[in-house]
């Protein structure tokens, strides 16, 4: 009986030690639609975060310690996608959060997580960010959007005069179309007119207004459904005009699902066509190719450059969490797939490209850099 009591002291300070165990896994969140109609867009998304954090481990953002990612469904509801972050930093304890594919889904999870302190790095171009220091977009800013299709517009198609479909309850929407009306050359009271239209257009005599127009362009700011719901009103008088798409980019994404929509539609991308790719993006669409069988979408780069942002913001603040959208803020010379990014006003400063689909081919017909340093 002595010899074995004697034997379980010695074993105590070894079983002590082993306790221990391995330091804390730092962990981050991804909410994004995994079923419903948006599925392979949060697929696409899911894989490319993957391949994010397999890169990362490569330069940990803390030595010794893992870094995972959780990945939840946010079954395509802003009420789920709000639950579900509440969840993972009261839960789970994430350090950060990557999500929110929409406008007004990203500011409703930045106003859930604000009060938390933890960040949420998001693929929407955020019509505001006032009272939300939480939130940071790896797209440009509406007002950079607009500027450039404006410019697109009166230089490359020679548009005189314009008229701007606008959501009339879509906030992204409204302020692309105050840009363009403020970047449009000439005296814009003549030359370029916002017409507003009923979110539910079905209702909405559009076509009998659109009539009495005149204009060398017309520019849609709305969603990929309103769109589609106004294709065959879509025509000022018995012209057809060049159509540009203006509203949000996961909106021109939905649109490109429908060739015979899209063909000949214009608009502004984060990226150009597959004859422009850079090295980098040509590299990484070759890897994600190779483990997962499939092409690579606009997507997958976005989320793939989101996760890479909030990781390098992390990395900068030593994994700190009330330090890491300090260090955000601080990014200048990100290497994103199309070149050195800049982080301003808590969005992106990178090119825009105007692109046209064509068939099955995406053309890039100008790139504009950006203003904002």
């Amino acid at each position: 009986m002595l010899r074995h009591l004697c034997l379980l002291i010695l074993l105590l300070p070894v079983c002590g030690c082993s306790q221990k165990g391995a330091p804390e896994t730092i962990l981050v969140g991804h909410i994004a639609p995994l079923s419903g109609p948006d599925r392979a867009l949060g697929e696409q998304e899911r894989q490319a975060i993957v391949l994010a954090l397999e890169a990362d481990q490569q330069d940990p953002i803390v030595p010794n310690r893992k870094l995972s990612v959780i990945h939840v469904d946010d079954r395509g509801t802003i009420a789920q996608a709000q639950a579900e972050a509440t969840r993972l930093i009261t839960l789970n304890r994430v350090v950060g959060l990557l999500g929110g594919e929409e406008d007004a889904e990203a500011e409703k999870l930045a106003s859930t997580i604000q009060p938390y302190g933890v960040t949420l790095v998001t693929p929407a171009s955020l019509a505001s960010v006032a009272g939300l220091s939480c939130v940071y977009s790896s797209n440009v800013t509406p007002r950079a959007h607009g500027r450039a299709l404006a410019q697109f517009a009166a230089d490359q198609l020679k548009a005189k005069r314009a008229v701007v479909l606008v959501e009339d309850r879509n906030a992204y929407c409204n302020a692309v179309a105050a840009a363009i009306v403020e970047n449009w050359p000439g005296e814009k009271p003549d030359q370029v007119k916002l017409v507003p239209f009923d979110h539910e257009p079905r209702a909405d005599p559009l076509g009998q207004r659109l009539a009495r127009e005149t204009a060398d362009v017309l520019l849609f700011a709305g969603s990929a459904k309103n769109f589609r719901t106004l294709h065959d009103q879509l025509k000022v008088g018995k012209q057809v005009v060049p159509f540009v798409f203006a509203g949000e980019n996961r909106e021109w994404l939905r649109l490109q699902a429908d060739p015979s929509l899209c063909a000949g539609v214009y608009a502004a991308s984060l990226y150009s066509g597959p004859e422009e790719w850079s090295p980098k993006q040509k590299e990484f669409v070759a890897s994600y190719q190779k483990r997962f069988r499939t092409d690579p979408g606009v997507p997958a780069f976005q989320a793939y450059e989101g996760a890479r942002l909030l990781f390098e913001g992390l990395r900068h603040a030593k994994g700190s969490v009330p330090k890491t959208r300090e260090e955000l803020g601080k990014l200048r010379d990100f290497a994103s797939f199309t070149g050195a990014l800049a982080m301003h006003k808590q969005h992106a400063s990178r090119p825009l490209y105007i692109v046209q689909q064509q068939k099955e081919k995406l053309t890039t017909l100008k790139t504009y850099e950006p203003q904002e340093k």
